[in-house]
């Protein structure tokens, strides 16, 4: 028993992650089964003591973000988006410390990056068929270029900038893998990394383009300063990734050229008149309320009650989270997530000097998700890119066993 109780916990953990990605409010539940089993496996193994890995965990900041959201929940202007927000957060918030009191070594870690590997794949395989009818379909009307008509690719219901949020937060969890298995397995990693690339490619995203370039920038500059052992190879695998994903752009080459114009069509010029737009809404909405904010989860309530505001052009999604958590937390809550923001990247690059090889990936696809939120707000409105940003900022901030990192 005492050495499936490592396996048993890993398997609770995927199980919880895929249960935030579709009903988070399921949960609870999960972690009621989490404790039964626990139990159960502990009066087993008594006198077995497993250690934990090495971490410096965030500790009290943690539990002092959830405290702030409560406490804003009492300024909230419509309480029950508040509670729902809230939810989700403390869901999570108990999801991360179920990892970090399960984990006991590296094996785990690997096995849960192998099961988001397995999802991201079956992801992006979906939505890949999704954009192959979705192509067809206009192609058979003479339209060649998609860019016009990105609007109507809505694989699973989830739009398509939605789409390229979660695949940004998939990206390093492949190349976290790359130097831990045989050869063949290697392949199997480039080829995940290839249709994840694809995947972010074909939702005609400005932002998310932005984003991967990034993600590979700084992971070639982080591997360069403090691994650079694997810079040759990381940076065949990365153009190996680039050669296949746009090999497999080639039918869509009129519309990528398009979206990488950035201000050519009239579209792209109404969209970035329309992302200004929501910006000076934003500040608006943040004069109204500037200490405490709206309360989580009511950006589109507070947008739509907007002073001389025209229902019928209405967009509920803010296109910026910065702004978002302005608006809805206010300057309290905005110096909360900073100051967490700062603490992590600070620690991460304590991490990263060190060579690790996890810290330096996901560091790289930490900030890609950072840029990739300045130009749309998924991170608050989504579960999954939520629940992925989590698990990043999870694996950057632990480490194996045998480390000697101590962070302050």
């Amino acid at each position: 028993m005492n050495t499936l109780k490592p396996y048993i916990d890993s398997t609770i953990i995927c199980i919880s992650i895929l249960i935030c990605f579709t009903h988070i409010e399921y949960l609870l539940w999960m972690f009621v089964m989490w404790f039964i089993i626990e139990y159960l496996l502990n009066n087993e193994i008594k006198n077995t003591k497993l250690k934990p890995i090495n971490q410096a965990t965030i500790n009290y900041r943690v539990e002092l973000a959830c405290t702030l959201e409560i406490i804003l929940c009492f300024y909230s202007i419509f309480l029950l988006n508040t509670i729902k927000s809230v939810f989700v957060i403390i869901n999570l918030i108990l999801l991360y410390r179920l990892i970090k009191s399960t984990v006991t070594n590296q094996r785990q870690l690997d096995y849960i990056k192998i099961f988001i590997n397995i999802i991201a794949f079956v992801f992006a395989l979906v939505t890949i068929l999704s954009f192959g009818f979705h192509y067809l379909r206009f192609s058979q009307v003479n339209i060649e270029d998609l860019s016009y008509l990105k609007h109507f690719y809505t694989p699973l219901g989830i739009i398509a900038n939605d789409w390229a949020a979660i695949f940004i937060c998939f990206l390093p969890f492949p190349f976290s893998l790359l130097y831990t298995y045989a050869n063949k397995v290697k392949l199997i990693l480039i080829g995940i990394s290839s249709f994840i690339l694809y995947a972010i490619l074909i939702t005609l995203s400005r932002g998310a383009i932005l984003s991967v370039l990034s993600f590979f920038l700084c992971l070639f500059i982080f591997t360069f300063l403090w691994k650079r052992e694997y810079v040759k190879k990381l940076s065949i695998q990365i153009l190996t990734v680039l050669v296949i994903s746009f090999t497999f752009c080639i039918p869509i080459k009129q519309s990528l050229i398009t979206t990488l114009e950035m201000t050519k069509t009239i579209s792209q010029k109404r969209s970035i008149e329309g992302r200004i737009s929501k910006w000076e809404e934003s500040l608006y909405l943040f004069q109204q309320h500037p200490i405490v904010g709206v309360g989580a989860g009511n950006y589109a309530f507070a947008s739509y009650n907007t002073r001389g505001k025209n229902k019928k052009q209405f967009n509920p999604r803010c296109t910026n989270s910065y702004l978002q958590v302005l608006v809805e937390k206010g300057l309290i809550g905005v110096a909360m997530y900073s100051y967490l923001l700062a603490y992590v990247f600070i620690a991460s690059y304590r991490k990263m000097k060190t060579g690790h090889w996890d810290c330096i990936v996901f560091s790289a696809g930490l900030v890609a998700l950072c840029v990739k939120e300045f130009f749309f707000s998924s991170l608050l409105e989504n579960q999954i890119v939520l629940t992925m940003g989590l698990l990043i900022i999870f694996f950057i901030r632990f480490s194996p066993i045998n480390t000697k990192i101590v962070l302050a």
